[in-house]
């Protein structure tokens, strides 16, 4: 039995252990939310490239860890966003067709076997969300994937339960929606980005929430215990219109005079105008990750909140979207948890999958890697990948059946 004055030595001891641990060891498990930017090459400062300025990228880069060898699994966004919120290659379990599933003979269906990635967060405690950014090419009930969020979507593949937002994979059973009735519904990420500008010209007295667009999810809903949510900032798709946009931010578009046309395509004017296009989305971008920064820190998240923010796939350039090359599979890819020591800010050159988003994510808070998932923890001391392999089947009219190995 220990003796009095030998406790009245060990207990402050104790104190001083614990008091010297890392706040880490004792904290909650971090919100944790994907930041996706459509059809976007790594046109960034962080990677190299000067032509546009992007200082709200680069703080954000400098918070947490840059990898520059990002690739795809698949170069079309259902496809490729499948794999992500899967960790499995689409070829394996038959989403690497195009929306497929919305012909209701060619519905798909995940494995029994195979669970998504906000199923098995939510079942260890996380409250989950998606704020417009699903779209994976197979059958699901977001009931089963969301804690809340759920009201008809009719942007995404396949009808929404009028009640729930339940997904059958089909067109079936919902109210046809013309182009014009989703851009007053504000599914789309021009309609966001119209929102955006209309908020800086009202400077103050608004604060745009970017967790969600006309209840899809918002953290403001979350009742207790962390959050994982998924959202959607404008990346490169339909900018050929937004120079406009622009200058409402204070940001002056590209001068397809001073860009460098890549070597395989034709330096003609459509190309120099597409290229300054897609610089202009990378400003547009950059923009709009500055206002949700700074929404996250008038609100006291930023510092217990991992951003991971990456692009389906490339640009919509020729020989980019749709196609495996690198410049469709190369993708920006940064993860920051600023005020947390759970990562090493840095940057990192090894080869990753984009797939490798899934396993990470649970990693990050705290769960295994299934062994269903061809997806790897990126910050496990053992990860590491020789080869990328990606495949590219029907999308659109075009099928075009191909397979590439990057190492």
């Amino acid at each position: 039995m220990l003796s009095s004055s030998l406790l009245s030595v060990r207990i402050p001891l104790l104190v001083l252990l614990l008091a010297a641990l890392p706040l880490s060891a004792f904290s909650e498990r971090p919100n944790i939310l994907w930041i996706d930017i459509d059809d976007q090459s790594p046109w960034y400062n962080v990677y190299g490239d000067k032509t546009v300025s992007t200082p709200n990228l680069d703080a954000l880069a400098n918070e947490g860890v840059v990898f520059e060898s990002v690739y795809v699994a698949n170069p079309i966004c259902g496809p490729s966003r499948s794999a992500m919120i899967t960790g499995v290659y689409p070829i394996r379990v038959g989403t690497h067709d195009m929306r497929a599933g919305r012909v209701p003979e060619y519905q798909i269906h995940l494995p029994e076997e195979i669970t998504t990635v906000p199923e098995i967060i939510r079942k260890s405690g996380y409250e989950t969300y998606n704020a417009h950014k699903d779209d994976y090419n197979f059958a699901y009930d977001r009931r089963d994937l969301y804690s809340f969020g759920n009201p008809p979507h009719p942007y995404s593949p396949g009808s929404r339960d009028e009640e729930a937002g339940k997904s059958d994979g089909k067109k079936g059973g919902g109210k046809e929606v013309s182009k014009k009735q989703l851009l007053e519904m504000g599914f789309t990420a021009e309609k966001a980005a119209d929102m955006l500008a209309k908020l800086d010209k009202d400077k103050g007295k608004s604060t745009v929430n970017y967790k969600g667009l006309r209840g899809t999810g918002s953290w403001r809903d979350v009742k207790e215990g962390p959050f994982f949510g998924q959202m959607s900032i404008p990346g490169g798709k339909s900018v050929d219109t937004i120079n406009e946009q622009l200058r409402s931010f204070g940001l002056e578009p590209v001068d397809p005079a001073d860009v460098r046309v890549p070597a395989q395509y034709p330096d003609i004017p459509q190309v120099r105008q597409h290229v300054a296009d897609h610089y202009n989305s990378v400003q547009r971008t950059d923009h709009n990750i500055g206002k949700l920064v700074q929404q996250f820190k008038d609100e006291g998240l930023w510092g217990n909140t991992v951003f991971i923010l990456y692009s389906d796939h490339g640009s919509d350039l020729p020989r980019s979207k749709g196609y495996v090359y690198k410049e469709g599979l190369h993708v920006p890819f940064i993860i920051a948890a600023p005020g947390m020591d759970i990562i090493e800010p840095g940057r990192r050159s090894d080869l990753v999958n984009l797939m490798d988003i899934a396993a990470t994510t649970l990693g990050l808070a705290g769960i295994a890697t299934p062994e269903f998932m061809d997806a790897k923890d990126i910050f496990a001391k053992d990860y590491h990948r020789e080869y990328i392999y990606s495949s590219s089947d029907r999308w659109g009219n075009v099928i075009d059946r191909t397979r590439s190995v990057m190492g």
